[in-house]
C-alpha cells in the first residue's frame, strides 16, 4: 500500500514522517522495516522513482525540463538536474537528446 501512495503521490513533497503516518507507524521503526522489506531507505526509493518517472516523461511528452521536474515533486531544476545525474550518470537534456534520437 505505501509503495502505491509513494507513486500515487510523487508530484507532492513525500517525507518519511507522512510515509509513516499513512502506515500507523513511528518513523524510525517505518524507515527500518521499509529498507529490510526494499533494501534501500524510503527516501532512496522516492527519489529513483522521481528519476523513472522523469525518464518516461522526458521520452513522451514535449515538456521542458522545469514542467517535469514539477511533475515529479522537484521545483528546484538546478536539483532536479543533480539528481538525475547522480542516478543515470547523465543529465536530464542529454537523456532527452541521446533517447529521442533512437
Amino acid at each position: 500500500m505505501v509503495l502505491n501512495y509513494i507513486n500515487e503521490n510523487l508530484h507532492e513533497n513525500l517525507t518519511v514522517k507522512q510515509l509513516a503516518d499513512f502506515c500507523h507507524l513511528n518513523t524510525d521503526y517505518f524507515s527500518r522495516v521499509f529498507n529490510e522489506n526494499f533494501g534501500m531507505r524510503p527516501n532512496k526509493y522516492i527519489q529513483s522513482k522521481r528519476i523513472e518517472r522523469a525518464q518516461l516523461l522526458l521520452l513522451s511528452t514535449n515538456n521542458s525540463l522545469k514542467q517535469i521536474a514539477e511533475k515529479v515533486g522537484l521545483e528546484n531544476l538546478s536539483y532536479f538536474n543533480r539528481i538525475f545525474k547522480s542516478h543515470t550518470g547523465i543529465t536530464p537534456g542529454i537523456f532527452r537528446e541521446e533517447h529521442s534520437q533512437k
